[in-house]
């Protein structure tokens, strides 16, 4: 098989300085795109219900496939519920990975403990003085805020996921 010279010189010809700046502008776009997105991520805005059921699902798809195409399976009232409460298992298991260091993979779960248990008192605030006043900083936790105003979760079972993690660590 025979190429034509012309072929050759298509080969070994070096980039016009067009198609350079056509990269690095598409580039430059892509990353302008990148930077926009993370400022619509940033703050408050992901705790936002579309956003945080987005990331949550990212989050499932992204670590645990298969739970990911069980979930679609599910009725779309309950999808993010359930895509919410794997990201908070994913979240617990991630915790002891982090770290070889004991104190900051409990740290960690310690927070998860105090955030659920923040949402739980701002749900069952007997005085009702306080509810309704939890604002989430996760979008996670977002999620299981909706949840628990919205389904009947036992909320005592999904706070057992980060204490046995914890009571996991502390064992060794």
């Amino acid at each position: 098989l025979r190429l034509p010279r012309s072929a050759g010189r298509l080969l070994l010809a070096p980039p016009s300085k067009a198609s350079f700046s056509t990269a690095s502008s598409s580039a430059s776009n892509d990353s302008d795109k990148q930077m926009k997105e993370n400022k619509q991520k940033s703050g408050s805005q992901i705790t936002e219900s579309k956003n945080a059921e987005k990331y949550c699902t990212d989050e499932v798809k992204k670590f645990d496939f298969y739970a990911y195409v069980a979930g679609q399976y599910m009725p779309k009232s309950t999808q993010k519920y359930y895509y919410g409460f794997h990201a908070l298992f994913l979240e617990a298991m991630k915790s002891r990975e982090i770290s070889r260091e004991q104190s900051i993979c409990q740290s960690r779960l310690q927070w998860w403990e105090q955030t659920l248990t923040e949402i739980g008192m701002d749900k069952y605030d007997e005085g009702k003085t306080n509810k309704g006043t939890y604002q989430a900083r996760e979008p996670v936790s977002a999620i299981m805020r909706e949840a628990l105003d919205k389904t009947s979760v036992n909320f005592s079972l999904v706070q057992r996921i980060v204490n046995y993690q914890l009571y996991d660590i502390e064992r060794g």
